[in-house]
């Protein structure tokens, strides 16, 4: 389903996605409209994400096999030499650099298919409306995830990589630069510029050639849960931003969190790029949880408006408030995938954590109850 009343004009908050120019205005279209719609009109589209098949899944409270609570790095951990392949699920295997004029940040979406962050000039940041406007983005896949699509015509210290300058679109220059970081994974970037040779060919290579491993580390959520429904698997993780593209869309409005869920979780093999998230073609049977400040939902309480009692539900979405209302737990299903009652009861399954302060929160392996 798609949600109503379209944000006319492209949000400050918008990052690309890897199709074409519309794509990367109906991504910022989304995260704000989370933001913009009221109840009476509401209808969300479900985030399209993948599980891994053979990847161990979550177990009740305890990390599954392969998959430990992995601390955050401290800054006497050795050096990594080599990417982790594979790393368990949700886990970061890289973080934020400069390379050039560019900035990639820390990754703050992870899948058990690819890790996503958001990449920066040196003048206005990415997502900036003011002229020049840059929205980029790093992909780093698992290994096989990826399947290269085009004609490898260069090479990113020493191994192939696909370098595409693609036709002008809305105004917007694309650039895409896929490379092999490790042996059977792939690395892709895209950039939406404004200007032609901003960034440049040279300068994404820099970036692909910066790419180095970090000590694994596992994402955490703002909060645990009792109840998912049978056969569901967490599919995509956001920690500090909404799970999926839409995430890396409104990184920085200050969303704390969320899961995708899917039943059954599709294969992650042989991806061109990441899972649609255009409306009405998310993955059928997947559900997503959104934790973002009251103030940024589009369901958002009144000023002075007491949260329910229990879960509201409708169009379906349900929603569910911290005690003091100023935190947003929601629902929103992909199709008939659950049940208003279902959700109902994930939400009442939901303790959130101290969500001022990530100290506080769980490993995502922590976070999940998944059975078998």
């Amino acid at each position: 389903m798609r949600m109503h009343d379209i944000v006319e004009s492209v949000a400050s908050d918008e990052p690309p996605l890897r199709h074409s120019i519309d794509d990367v205005v109906a991504a910022g279209r989304r995260a704000e409209r989370r933001r913009r719609v009221g109840w009476a009109t509401a209808a969300l589209t479900a985030v399209a994400v993948t599980a891994a098949v053979g990847l161990p899944y979550l177990v009740r409270h305890q990390p599954a096999p392969g998959m430990a609570a992995v601390p955050a790095a401290a800054s006497s951990a050795p050096a990594q030499t080599t990417f982790a392949a594979p790393a368990p699920p949700f886990t970061f295997t890289f973080t934020g650099y400069d390379a050039g004029p560019l900035h990639v940040d820390s990754p703050l979406v992870v899948s058990t298919a690819y890790q996503i962050a958001a990449v920066h000039g040196s003048g206005p940041r990415t997502n900036d409306t003011r002229a020049p406007r840059l929205f980029a983005y790093l992909i780093v896949y698992r290994p096989g995830a990826y399947k290269p699509n085009g004609t490898r015509n260069a090479t990113v210290a020493g191994r192939p990589a696909i370098e595409q300058a693609l036709p002008n679109n809305g105004g917007m220059h694309h650039r895409l630069l896929a490379w092999q970081y490790i042996d059977g994974a792939w690395a892709t970037l895209d950039s939406y510029s404004s200007e032609a040779a901003n960034p440049s060919a040279k300068d994404l290579r820099a970036v692909a050639v910066a790419l180095k491993p970090a000590p694994p580390t596992a994402a955490r959520l703002p909060f645990t849960m009792r109840y998912v429904p049978a056969g569901f698997r967490p599919v995509v993780v956001g920690s500090h931003v909404m799970a999926g593209l839409d995430g890396i869309a409104a990184a920085g409005e200050g969303d704390f969190g969320g899961v995708v869920f899917a039943r059954p979780a599709p294969s992650p093999t042989g991806l061109t790029m990441p899972w649609n998230e255009t409306g009405g073609a998310g993955i059928p049977g997947s559900f997503e949880i959104f934790i973002v400040p009251n103030s940024n939902s589009n369901q958002a309480l009144k000023p002075g408006q007491q949260p329910p009692a229990q879960p509201r539900c409708g169009h379906g979405i349900c929603n569910a408030w911290s005690a003091d209302g100023t935190v947003d737990i929601q629902i929103a299903r992909e199709g008939n995938a659950i049940s208003d009652a279902e959700m109902t009861k994930v939400l009442n399954g939901i303790t959130l954590a101290t969500v001022s302060n990530d100290a506080t929160w769980p490993d995502a392996s922590m976070a999940i109850p998944v059975g078998p």
